[in-house]
């Protein structure tokens, strides 16, 4: 995946947080943080598929 993919889609879910902070706090509170590289190339390698870009 390219920086700067990698940079938009953070970019990106720093805005939807921003936003939940301020509008819906609950359901901020309800997502999960990101998956670590190792547990989805883990995935990926069971599955015999690249979930990534």
């Amino acid at each position: 995946m390219s920086a700067q993919v990698v940079l938009s889609v953070s970019s990106s879910w720093q805005r939807i947080d921003a936003w939940l902070a301020v509008r819906v706090l609950t359901t901020l509170a309800l997502l999960r943080p990101p998956v670590a590289a190792d547990e989805l190339e883990s995935v990926q390698r069971a599955l015999g598929v690249q979930l990534s870009v």
